[in-house]
């Protein structure tokens, strides 16, 4: 919640709601720009937490076993989850 603060606290959000995320997102691209945002989106101020989309050492061997994928695939689920179910786009 650094960043996509929206609902958590009353800063100001320098990231988009991912309370919105699984109505306007699939979960594919999601695991995509969760395991290298750069290489959507050169520039982006999203960290890309496991070098850019190579196998650069990883920053929390301890979770998962320090398997990448694996790791990937949990915050796109989290993600996912976090969302609304019934949020409807207008």
């Amino acid at each position: 919640t650094a960043c996509h603060t929206h609902q958590y606290n009353k800063e100001e959000p320098s990231a988009p709601n991912l309370k919105i995320s699984k109505a306007r997102l699939r979960k594919s691209w999601i695991y995509k720009w969760i395991d290298n945002p750069q290489g959507i989106m050169p520039g982006t101020t999203m960290p890309s937490f496991w070098g850019e989309g190579t196998d650069d050492e990883n920053p929390a061997p301890h979770i998962l076993g320090g398997d990448r994928h694996r790791q990937v695939e949990a915050l796109t689920k989290l993600v996912l989850e976090r969302g609304e179910e019934n949020f409807k786009l207008k």
